[in-house]
């Protein structure tokens, strides 16, 4: 494959890129002492993570006999480990699936109905259980403390005592994660960065249910350097704190593509909630951007995390849906900095418009406009005419970033795609000056902490509790910038403790920002007349009562 200039060049007509690691192995002599990852206030330079990427890929093919195609969970935080994992797959052709590291087995399951897995890399800790029966042949067991700081290494240490991935069978060919890293290394595959899949995510589809999205080094790479021309323009190296995790297709463009891209540095805590520490850090290293969420910012507020005066930090980059003026306006007089806003939708990567760089022309509430290479329009939701402004209208998205293949499968001529454009699931208007404003969100799924999570799978664990008849579960709206999740449930009949039941089954198989924060009980669910549980109408119901809590 043909190198290219890593932001493109004017007139192309077409980008060709190189795959990932070739990429990220490019940029290490230049940035050879620099670190790719700052990890709890330690440097992991560019240099140290080439030798441990190419040990890890010879450890995958010759040892875990991963190939070309085989798909890798990697259940791990933002961390070196991640990196490594992550790099090594690219180099051997490996399709990497970044998940949530404290994921249960159940929703592990649910994820291996859509796609099969090779081999799972995830904590030591982990309370996952696995055997031969779901079709993993192998597992590598990490290590946080190896990357931390001696002192927060034993207290690491100190706190997992005791905890051991006990549920996994002794059948399975189970690796030391540094046992991995000090091969001698070996040859890549070739991996053609157009055609071939680098890596999945899994999300919540537009009708509620789970969804693996497939994409390649091509997706991933143009949506970054898109992205990198609508932000502010870095003086120096480029350098991004995450309060996100990486199975978060954004959070993955923002914090892993972006860096290996630019030859930057992501700085990031063991823990995601870790706000005090990620921000002394980036005061320590001239952080120019942090990545939150909208409830990031809450949290963050409620902490009352001090300002530490970083002076080269360019905004704290944030999802517009949700976000709260009155935290913007409090984050940006606290911190000195200005929150800036995007908008994107998993299926394109998580991110397809921006805030404009001059911030004269920005609009609090607005994403701005769309990204380089990305094209929107607004749609009537039944003639399918252009929506003319300042009408409302549905969202239709088209570019680089937009999935290579999806499982489920969408059915050809699927009412999702119109002309070559992918209906976002969201409505959106376009203001005076060109700037658009996400108005709502058709798609059924909750925005929990920031994570976007299918309502359907929550669903499916609650209808397995005795004594319920139905369920509906939805996401209720705060100021926060979070969506709560509610279960609406009819029961057969009165039984006791059937809410304590409820609660104890969603916290033994889902991670906790799926677990529902209030159940409801009815003797029956609202309906169409053609039987369908008219959600919508719960969550209004809720608003309302919220809005005016002593009404009856």
């Amino acid at each position: 494959m043909e190198s290219s200039k890593l932001l493109g060049a004017e007139g192309e007509e077409h980008q060709l890129w190189n795959n990932l690691y070739e990429i990220f192995r490019a940029n290490v002599e230049p940035n050879r002492s620099d670190p790719l990852v700052i990890f709890h206030g330690k440097h992991v330079s560019y240099y140290s993570l080439l030798s441990m990427v190419d040990s890890m890929a010879e450890s995958l093919k010759s040892r875990l006999n991963i190939s070309k195609g085989d798909s890798v969970a990697i259940c791990l935080p933002l961390s070196p480990q991640f990196f490594i994992t992550f790099l090594a797959l690219q180099k051997i052709g490996g399709v990497a699936i970044p998940l949530d590291p404290d994921i249960k087995t159940y929703e592990l399951h649910n994820i291996m109905g859509l796609l099969k897995l090779k081999s799972v890399v995830c904590l030591n800790t982990t309370g996952l259980v696995i055997d031969q029966g779901q079709g993993i042949e192998s597992v590598v067991l990490v290590r946080l403390q190896d990357f931390l700081p001696f002192e927060k290494s034993v207290a690491f240490t100190a706190k997992s005592l005791g905890k051991s991935a006990s549920g996994i069978s002794k059948e399975l060919n189970v690796f030391r994660f540094t046992d991995l890293i000090y091969e001698a290394k070996g040859e890549g595959t070739f991996i053609d960065p157009e055609k071939d899949i680098s890596v999945g995510f899994i999300s919540a589809s537009r009708s509620g249910d789970l969804q693996a999205m497939f994409f390649t080094a091509s997706n991933l790479l143009e949506s970054a350097s898109s992205i990198s021309k609508a932000m502010p323009q870095a003086k120096g190296r480029f350098k991004i704190a995450s309060f996100l995790p990486p199975f978060l297709p954004a959070s993955f463009q923002f914090t892993v593509t972006l860096p290996i891209l630019l030859g930057g540095t992501v700085l990031t805590s063991v823990t995601r909630e870790d706000y005090y520490m990620t921000f002394f850090t980036s005061s320590l290293y001239d952080c120019e951007y942090m990545l939150a969420s909208p409830w990031d910012l809450s949290e963050i507020l409620e902490e009352r995390i001090p300002n530490m005066a970083i002076k080269s930090l360019k905004g704290i980059i944030t999802e517009t849906y949700l976000l709260n003026r009155g935290i913007r306006q409090e984050i940006e007089k606290r911190y000195g900095t200005r929150v800036l806003e995007y908008y994107g939708v998993p299926e394109m990567l998580g991110v397809t418009h921006m805030q404009l760089i001059d911030r004269a022309k920005q609009k609090p509430g607005s994403p701005g406009i769309p990204i380089p290479n990305v094209q929107a329009k607004l749609l009537e939701e039944k003639s399918h005419r252009e929506a003319s402004p300042p009408a409302i209208g549905e969202l239709y998205l088209k570019g680089p970033g937009l999935f290579t293949s999806l499982v489920p499968l969408l059915p050809d001529n699927s009412q999702y795609f119109l002309d070559g454009y992918f209906d976002s699931g969201d409505l959106a208007s376009i203001d005076e000056g060109g700037l658009y404003h996400i108005e709502g969100r058709v798609r059924e799924a909750i925005t929990s902490h920031g994570i976007m999570v299918s309502s359907h799978e929550i669903e499916k664990v609650i209808e397995g509790v005795e004594g319920v008849k139905e369920v509906a579960v939805v996401g209720v709206t705060e100021e926060t910038g979070n969506e709560y999740i509610l279960a609406v449930v009819s029961s057969e009949s009165e039984v006791d403790g059937l809410d304590s039941r409820i609660m104890q089954a969603c916290r033994k198989s889902l991670s906790r920002f799926k677990v529902p924060r209030k159940i409801e009980f009815r003797k029956e669910l609202p309906k169409s007349m053609s039987g369908k549980v008219l959600k919508m109408q719960i969550i209004d119901e809720h608003r309302r009562q919220e809005a005016n809590p002593t009404a009856k």
